[in-house]
């Protein structure tokens, strides 16, 4: 805007000099030199791809806005280094870019075939300004609606939040941004070789004090009074996060009825994702950490401090990392000595009472047994000695250990030795089933609990990054 201003203020270079194309070509180098001053991240490179290939647009009198265009950005950063696929940035990034070009490339489309959403140049100058300001806040809408679905999906997934307020938030938070803190930003920059930046740096000041009061009032207000949390849920597993990419995209880019093929997905990812739920027992690959569910429903953590895993296992819960100093483990749902832990597990039952059962060994806790059935959890020893298995082996239910465990261990899963060190870290997931077995050590019931499922962290085959290790 300050190239064409300026060579428009010359009548010589107005009428000689293709002033679109030389104002591109400024752009373009101060592109260069935003994304040099950026450090370059994935969206900053994503970004500087896009507004590229709109100035080389200009200059070879192309449309450079398109999908193409899209699709040419993202070929380049992963022929540069592949391995973004999988990184959350170049995910949400691309996700929010290609459906705002199939979205407003569909609007636009409507609005030259209906002639729809023009800027009257007929009427009043209030009418003008109401046209444009409608058109303006439309806008908005719709690109914060579009963007923060896109991204809403991948941010699910990869860290188990979603942003309830975000569409207000963005509503309000994106003049501000757009309006001052990012021209200002500028401003200050070509100023400061001039020893002039400090007051446009107290206006950009301003806008992100006003930015992050935003921010926190949208917070306030989804949790306090709305009600609709902090947005903390259980991430969507793998097939259920595709599908719903799919089911989107197949919305915003199919044609005319087309976009109802998309319907389908999203309906099947809903479903897997009401369906899911997250393990019951987590162990660490160094097999010091240690989650297990309690009869309560909820997951209790075997640590003294907070750490990356147990991040990782309340994030998994849908919950804040804050949980972590309510959710850690009791003295009645484990015990330890210099042998090992024994801990006890159950599956998610929201219904549960409290029972003492006498016992002489390791296991002589209270238990907390689910609904009015005799119910008994899953017993889960970690040893740490050899002289710890004839008690485990004989006693608990499942056996986790970097030990080399008998042949005769008499546990009805184990888990030990090299195949333990080589799996890393264990998700395991636990179901009640039918019991009526009736021993005096175990108790009586109709029910027990039982390992319906596990998965290591680390794959059979080794991965190429994975071998080596013990």
């Amino acid at each position: 805007g300050v190239a064409l201003l300026l060579l428009a203020a010359s009548e010589t270079a107005a009428l000689k000099l293709p002033s679109h194309k030389v104002a591109a070509v400024v752009a373009l180098l101060a592109a260069t030199l935003y994304l040099a001053l950026s450090g370059a991240s994935v969206a900053t490179q994503r970004s500087y791809m896009m507004i590229s290939l709109v100035f080389l647009g200009l200059i070879v009198s192309r449309k450079g806005l398109t999908l193409h265009s899209v699709a040419l950005a993202g070929l380049v950063l992963l022929l540069l280094a592949p391995e973004r696929l999988l990184h959350p940035g170049f995910q949400m990034s691309f996700a929010a870019v290609i459906c705002l070009v199939a979205v407003y490339g569909a609007w636009r489309m409507h609005r030259d075939e209906r002639g729809t959403f023009q800027l009257r140049t007929d009427g009043g100058m209030i009418r003008r300004l109401l046209s444009y300001v409608a058109r303006a806040l439309a806008g908005l809408l719709v690109t914060a609606l579009v963007a923060g679905v896109a991204t809403g999906v991948v941010g699910a997934h990869h860290f188990g939040r979603i942003a309830p307020m975000g569409l207000l938030g963005n509503l309000l938070g994106m003049p501000v941004f757009t309006l001052v803190i990012m021209p200002m930003g500028v401003l200050a920059l070509v100023l400061m070789p001039f020893g002039l930046a400090a007051l446009p740096l107290k206006l950009m000041e301003a806008g992100l004090e006003l930015l992050l009061a935003i921010a926190s009032w949208t917070i306030d207000l989804g949790t306090d009074g709305l009600g609709v949390g902090n947005g903390h849920l259980v991430p969507p597993g793998d097939l259920a996060t595709l599908l719903l990419i799919i089911g989107l995209f197949l919305v915003v880019l199919a044609r005319c009825w087309f976009r109802l093929a998309g319907v389908p997905a999203l309906l099947l990812a809903t479903g897997l994702i009401w369906s899911e739920r997250p393990p019951d027992v987590q162990v660490s690959a160094s097999g010091e950490r240690v989650a297990i569910r309690g009869a309560g429903g909820l997951l209790y953590i075997a640590s003294r401090r907070a750490g990356f895993e147990t991040d990782i296992w309340l994030q998994a819960e849908g919950q804040a990392q804050v949980a972590f100093q309510r959710q850690k483990m009791t003295p009645d749902q484990y015990r330890c000595d210099g042998m090992g832990c024994v801990y006890q597990a159950y599956p998610p039952e929201p219904k549960r009472e409290l029972r003492k059962v006498a016992s002489e060994t390791r296991r002589g806790i209270e238990q907390r047994v689910s609904g009015t059935s005799t119910g008994q959890p899953l017993y889960i020893a970690m040893p740490k000695t050899p002289q710890a298995f004839s008690m485990d082996c004989f006693l608990a239910d499942l056996v986790i250990t970097d030990l080399e465990v008998p042949d005769d261990c008499a546990a009805e899963i184990v888990i030990a030795g090299a195949g333990r060190r080589g799996a890393g870290a264990l998700s395991l997931w636990l179901e009640t089933v039918k019991d009526n077995r009736t021993s005096q050590e175990r108790g009586s019931g109709l029910t027990r609990t039982v390992v319906d499922h596990w998965i290591a962290a680390k794959s059979r085959p080794a991965r190429p990054w994975h071998k080596g290790t013990p």
